[in-house]
């Protein structure tokens, strides 16, 4: 069986909810229905809940956001070490070997006694507030409680000052444990979580799972309707592109229609048909108009005009 410890900082506001919790003060939603339980209790007071000790760590407490108290929970074994598999008249899995299992009993109270040993050697007796073995959730397993105090001052990062010195001291508590149980501790890994609603036992697993397979689906579809807008934005930057270029082949189109009408009126043809027209013009001047004309020159040409226009339709008629 794998060995797991768990731990929470606790702050002044904190130690009343573990208190709860820890003593079963109240119900909890981790707990599974009575019949499901490793034992009749529920609940075994190791180590009676003091609260003179969290008193004396307040008083040492210089900020609101101290580290009074750290909540460690260990445990060793999961749900199906120590459940049967779930079935229609027992949800939440029998406990192997039925309720009262005296070779379970066993190792629950040699797990209760090795977490009561460490703390006392690890943080020292003063400073250990209480210790619960709870036996009413998905797997047993201890919780303990202490006061981080060293040479009389608050100090929590003696003990959780980063992941290695968290990785000591999950060594320290799996060799006392290993005196009592045989088990496994991997170091680097986390440990556990306390209370892990996926891996609860019965109905509070089976709704943690539902809400994980929910929340999963809730986040697949936020994913699909952020790609389908940023889809939708790009087809609107491509309208606009297609508009554009659409505009910009109407004004070629219209300047390839004015120069093909350009070069239309440039032919010979045209330019014949315009010369032919502007010698009507000329030819259907009066004379009496021709005389008013103040440009002696003009005139001039305007008569040179009139009468090689007349020889050569003469000519053309012989």
């Amino acid at each position: 069986m794998k060995f797991s410890l768990a731990i929470d900082k606790m702050k002044a506001a904190d130690v009343g909810r573990a208190a709860g919790h820890n003593c079963r003060l109240h119900p909890t939603a981790s707990q599974l229905p009575q019949g499901s339980w490793f034992t009749d209790k529920g609940r075994h007071e190791v180590v009676a809940w003091r609260p003179d000790v969290i008193a004396k760590a307040k008083g040492l407490s210089k900020r609101k956001d101290a580290v009074v108290a750290i909540s460690i929970v260990l445990q060793v074994g999961n749900q199906s070490d120590w459940r049967e598999k779930e079935t229609a008249d027992c949800p939440e899995g029998r406990p192997k070997g039925g309720r009262n299992n005296k070779d379970a009993i066993t190792t629950m109270g040699q797990l209760a006694k090795a977490a009561r040993d460490w703390a006392n050697k690890e943080f020292g007796e003063e400073n250990v507030v209480g210790v619960d073995l709870h036996t009413d959730e998905s797997s047993p397993h201890v919780h303990v409680v202490v006061t981080p105090i060293k040479d009389g001052k608050l100090q929590a990062k003696v003990w959780l000052d980063g992941a290695a010195r968290c990785a000591k001291l999950r060594k320290r508590a799996h060799q006392e444990v290993l005196k009592y149980i045989e088990c496994e501790y991997v170091p680097g890994q986390a440990g556990g979580a306390p209370h892990d609603p996926e891996q609860a036992a019965g109905r509070i697993g089976r709704i943690a799972r539902r809400d994980k397979a929910l929340n999963e689906r809730e986040a697949n579809l936020n994913e699909r309707e952020e790609a389908l807008f940023e889809r939708e934005a790009e087809i609107a930057e491509r309208e606009v592109a297609l508009y554009q270029r659409e505009q910009i082949l109407k004004k070629r189109e219209s300047d390839l229609d004015a120069l093909a009408e350009q070069v239309a009126t440039s032919t010979p043809e045209a330019l014949r048909n315009r010369n032919k027209r502007l010698q009507e013009l000329i030819n259907e001047l009066p004379e009496s108009l021709i005389r008013d004309l103040s440009d002696k020159d003009l005139r001039q040409s305007i008569r040179t005009e009139q009468q090689s226009s007349k020889n050569k339709n003469g000519y053309e008629r012989n």
